[in-house]
């Protein structure tokens, strides 16, 4: 993969002492804060889940509006433990992320639909430092909740790097993010779409973004009308197969295909 400039003042790094998770070698893996810039002067915080192998296989985690890196902590402890880096971010005017600079203070309340297209240059920023702290710039996926579904969808539109997409509780249109010309264009690319069923919107996008796609995309349902990653918290079944999905696409145990084999990831 080609590694696009890094902005001068690069990464503030700072070491949290915590595992990633039950399945996590004791003492070797850990959890990280970052801060880095998006090409437009945004500082995005996140944190890093770093397993215990080296240059590992990675997801790039996106929460809803209004949420933060938290919304995503169960999962990408569970995703650690398994053998995957996992970069939880704060995307811009969330959390500690609302410094822009010269701009001044952000805040998600007062986007417009062109400040949320912008928090695609997020996503850039987040491979970006995922690739300088040691995943495999080969085997990267974006994963996303609501608006961070969308936002993930169209990230990985744009970005060939990103292996695999998955949509928690997608919209065919969050505040301007749209979706279904994404789930068309990536086509060769897998894509999970979840959502439970009494999430009406969102059960209703993902039929629709399933229908409209031309390549391997799956799509599946779960009882209850929870939104995002409060479906992992209500379903652990959800929780398992969210994980194990990536496993023959990008997971350290993959198949030598670059494909998933559906028999391996139907319901």
């Amino acid at each position: 993969m080609r590694r696009s400039g890094w902005i001068a003042w690069g990464c503030l790094l700072t070491c949290c002492a915590a595992g990633c998770g039950a399945g996590a070698p004791a003492g070797r893996a850990a959890r990280e804060d970052l801060s880095f810039p998006t090409s437009d002067g945004v500082a995005i915080h996140a944190t890093l889940y770093r397993p215990a192998a080296a240059n590992p296989p990675a997801v790039i985690l996106l929460h809803r509006v209004g949420a933060d890196r938290q919304s995503w902590a169960a999962v990408a402890e569970r995703l650690c433990a398994e053998g995957y880096m996992a970069l939880a971010i704060e995307l811009r005017g969330h959390g500690l992320s609302r410094n822009a600079g010269d701009d001044g203070t952000l805040s998600f309340r007062n986007f417009s639909d062109e400040d949320w297209q912008r928090a695609l240059l997020d996503a850039a920023a987040a491979k970006e430092a995922l690739v300088r702290a040691g995943a495999d710039p080969n085997n990267l996926a974006i994963a996303g909740e609501s608006i961070g579904a969308n936002l993930a969808l169209r990230y990985a539109m744009q970005d060939p790097a990103m292996q695999a997409v998955a949509a928690i509780s997608p919209g065919l249109d969050y505040h301007g993010v749209k979706t279904e010309d994404a789930v068309v264009a990536l086509r060769e690319r897998p894509v999970l779409l979840m959502a439970a069923e009494g999430d009406a919107y969102a059960a209703q996008s993902a039929a629709a973004l399933k229908a409209a796609s031309e390549g391997y995309c799956e799509w599946r349902s779960y009882p209850g009308a929870t939104h995002g990653t409060d479906l992992f918290a209500a379903s652990q079944q959800a929780m398992e197969q969210f994980v194990e999905w990536f496993s023959p696409i990008i997971g350290p145990r993959r198949a030598a295909s670059s494909h998933p084999d559906p028999a391996l990831t139907s319901p």
